[in-house]
């Protein structure tokens, strides 16, 4: 009786051990377990979405949303290099601020997620100098790379027009299956490896511009996607944002392999800038790493002479009456042959004035015969023209009887 007793509790002790093993690993179905139901659903990378800028003005406040998306958790945003514009973001993602003088400003910024992981973007910014708007175009230029089957948003922006108040419209989606919201949102699923030329337009209104924009989906290796640097001037500075795709992307580092004694410098986060000085062309060699592999790219940048410009004072010195006039008119820019010329006065000045021939860079000289010019308030306007620049200015100028 006592053995069989024995039996039974060591088969119960068994039975015990059996179900608490069940329920730990997870079998029982209910309360905690070891077992992650969603190991299977990575978390999407982080990503900035925003691609573009909208264009500031000096002296006016300017506020911009930037968006993101992937990582876990909430976000916190900074910016890395401000370019001296004095903006700030917070960690809603709004850049604001007022710039105090216009051009064109390359700013890096960087996003991070509650894990500590983090993706940085830089971008180009539009200061203008006045209320004037400029044509209406599509800011974006390239699509945020994503991988099949992710959750994919990206904002698109526009600048210029009659209205900021801009709809946007999906023309082509290029089998990608993705949708364009009116506000500029484009989203969806993504579709297989591959590339997809998506057809956007905009309008404001007014008027419509429309653009192709490549989505590349899958694992790509990293390349340099910049195709060409814009045009430099003389004497102004300049400023361009290099792009990568590819690779591991939230680890790009860029350098500047040969500046071609340009002097300029490019920095960290691809934002190439400088004055040149002298014009001509310049062979420029980048390169950008992701922490595991380099590759280089061969630009050539043009550098134009700086366009010219009348810079003598207003008024002109007084003429007399019966005095044979001359002035000489100064310019600055251009190359070394310039083409002068009166485009009218008012009232008229009778026999000129005219130009006496050949001009130069940097001066013409304007005169009219004795007998050419009577007392009174006169209005001249000179044109000067060099390498396909022109500039225009008008002179108030007295003319006195003695």
């Amino acid at each position: 009786m006592i053995t069989r007793f024995a039996t039974l509790c060591s088969r119960l002790s068994v039975a015990f051990i059996l179900l608490f093993t069940v329920i730990a690993c997870g079998g029982g179905g209910g309360g905690s377990s070891f077992y992650d139901p969603d190991s299977n659903n990575p978390v999407p990378s982080l990503t900035i979405a925003t691609t573009a800028l909208a264009a500031a003005i000096t002296g006016v406040e300017y506020s911009e949303l930037l968006e993101a998306s992937g990582g876990e958790g909430s976000y916190s945003w900074v910016i890395l290099d401000d370019d001296n514009t004095g903006l700030t973001i917070n960690d809603a993602g709004i850049l604001n601020g007022i710039v105090l003088e216009s051009g064109t400003y390359g700013l890096t910024i960087q996003v991070e997620d509650n894990a500590g992981t983090r993706d940085r973007a830089s971008y180009l910014l539009t200061v203008n100098g006045g209320n004037t708007p400029g044509p209406l175009q599509i800011a974006t230029t390239q699509l945020p790379d994503t991988t099949p089957g992710a959750d994919y948003t990206a904002v698109l922006e526009a600048t210029g027009g009659q209205s900021d108040d801009y709809q946007w419209t999906l023309n082509n989606d290029g089998g990608s299956g993705l949708q364009l919201r009116p506000d500029g949102v484009l989203n969806g699923t993504a579709p297989v490896n591959g590339q997809y030329a998506l057809t956007v337009s905009v309008q404001d209104g007014v008027s419509t511009v429309t653009e192709t924009l490549i989505l590349d989906v899958g694992g790509n290796p990293l390349t340099i996607t910049t195709s060409s640097l814009p045009e430099a001037e003389v004497g102004r500075r300049y400023v361009a944002v290099l792009q990568a795709s590819g690779g591991v992307e939230s680890n790009y580092i860029w350098d500047i392999v040969d500046d071609d004694g340009t002097g300029f410098t490019l920095s960290q986060y691809g934002v190439l800038s400088g004055t040149p000085t002298t014009a001509g062309d310049y062979g420029i060699v980048v390169q950008v790493f992701d922490g595991t592999t380099d590759v280089q790219s061969s630009f050539i940048l043009m550098v134009s002479p700086a366009a010219i410009q009348i810079v003598s004072g207003n008024p002109l010195p007084n003429a007399t009456v019966g005095v044979q006039y001359t002035t000489t008119i100064s310019s600055s820019g251009g190359g070394p042959t310039s083409t002068w010329e009166v485009i009218n006065t008012v009232p008229d000045i009778a026999n000129g004035p005219t130009f006496a021939p050949p001009g130069n860079a940097s001066t013409g000289v304007l005169g009219w015969a004795a007998d050419s010019i009577v007392a009174g308030q006169y209005k001249v306007t000179i044109k000067v023209t060099n390498l396909e620049t022109t500039d225009q200015k008008t002179f108030d100028l007295d003319a006195i009887d003695l």
